[in-house]
């Protein structure tokens, strides 16, 4: 839920700073996947996680990293079962895909023919840091292969993947014995699941 309250903060900042939506028939990122065969898990899990209305928007500026359909069927993770429960309204199912969504989504354009050869580290939304690295056999998102890349949807960008993003499970945070304890979390990474 907090996921989706950032975003749509986000949206409506995006707006009141002058931001105006791209010209008519610009694509979202919900649209560019849906008018794709492969990537229906993805697009249910958007779905599911009510943010339809955040990736269907041609007003921000994201790059999104979209699984593909086999990426999702051969994770290690039960990331299936995730949807499966999240179509049965489970709430913890609902949240983890909150969280796969927002792993996958950085708050700025990332392309590929823009950078130069090397890595780039960005952070997801989910607070993950990924690396973007191209060099002379092509370009990838934290090692692995990217199919397609800088993929135009609206003032977004879209890296297709063969693989998933998944994000760590969220660290529960132990309420302070005394004032001068303090809760400590591990930093997330992604994991890239083939």
């Amino acid at each position: 839920m907090a996921v989706r309250q950032c975003l749509l903060i986000f949206i409506c900042l995006s707006a009141l700073l002058g931001s105006t939506l791209a010209a008519s028939g610009a694509t979202s990122i919900y649209s560019l996947l849906q008018s794709k065969r492969d990537y229906t898990f993805t697009v249910q899990s958007i779905e599911l996680a009510n943010l339809t209305d955040v990736y269907n928007s041609s007003v921000l500026g994201f790059t999104f990293l979209a699984s593909n359909d086999t990426a999702w069927k051969q994770s290690r993770a039960n990331v299936t079962g995730a949807l499966s429960a999240a179509k049965q309204n489970v709430t913890g199912a609902i949240a983890f895909l909150e969280r796969l969504i927002a792993a996958s989504t950085v708050n700025k354009t990332v392309e590929f023919s823009k950078l130069s050869s090397g890595t780039k580290e960005v952070v997801s939304l989910a607070g993950l840091p990924l690396n973007f690295t191209k060099n002379s056999t092509g370009d990838f998102v934290e090692g692995d292969p990217v199919s397609a890349a800088d993929v135009k949807a609206g003032k977004s960008v879209v890296q297709f993947l063969e693989f998933l993003l998944v994000p760590p499970a969220p660290t529960p945070v132990s309420t302070p014995t005394s004032p001068t304890s303090a809760a400590t979390t591990a930093a997330p990474t992604a994991v890239a699941t083939k």
